[in-house]
This record gives C-alpha cells, sequence and structure tokens, in this order.
C-alpha cells in the first residue's frame, strides 16, 4: 500500500450542519455515525487520527507512518543517533 490517504469529514446531505464521522476502527471500518462537530462523532472527536501503515494497511497514528510490527527499523535508527548525539 504506497497510497497515501487523506480522510475529511464532510457535511452529510440530509441535514445542514451535520458531519459524519471518519474514524477508522482496528477491523479497518469507517465510523460514518452522523455527528454535530466537525471533528467526529462524540466518541471519536478527541481521539488520534489514524492512517493505514505504509506496508500492511493496518489502521495507526505512530510517527513512521507505520504499525508497531513494521516500525521497528525507525526506532533503532532514532536510538542510534541519539547514542551518537550523546558522545559528541
Amino acid at each position: 500500500m504506497s497510497e497515501k490517504y487523506t480522510f475529511f469529514v464532510k457535511p452529510t446531505s440530509s441535514a445542514p450542519g451535520k458531519y459524519t464521522c471518519n474514524y477508522i476502527h482496528n477491523s479497518g471500518e469507517v465510523c460514518n455515525r452522523g455527528c454535530r462537530r466537525p471533528e467526529g462523532c462524540h466518541e471519536h472527536w478527541r481521539s488520534k487520527k489514524r492512517i493505514p501503515c505504509k506496508v500492511c494497511g493496518k489502521p495507526t497514528s505512530s510517527a513512521p507512518e507505520t504499525c508497531k510490527i513494521h516500525a521497528g527499523g525507525f526506532y533503532v535508527l532514532q536510538f542510534y543517533s541519539r547514542q551518537l548525539n550523546k558522545k559528541s
């Protein structure tokens, strides 16, 4: 999955001022619940924004935009660069 997904909260056509929640559950399904705030429904409006993993497509909110399984190399490089900076 090399595509980058961008999710926008869009107004529904049924009533002005109402929105749909675009929170992505762990199963990969989108909430799509009707809501009054553009950030999302009453359960998901404060949650971290999640995007699919670059490798497997599993929803994640980590810094390297990869899931826990595929992010190992990113954090190893960060640790290594911190160790080099300590020595200087």
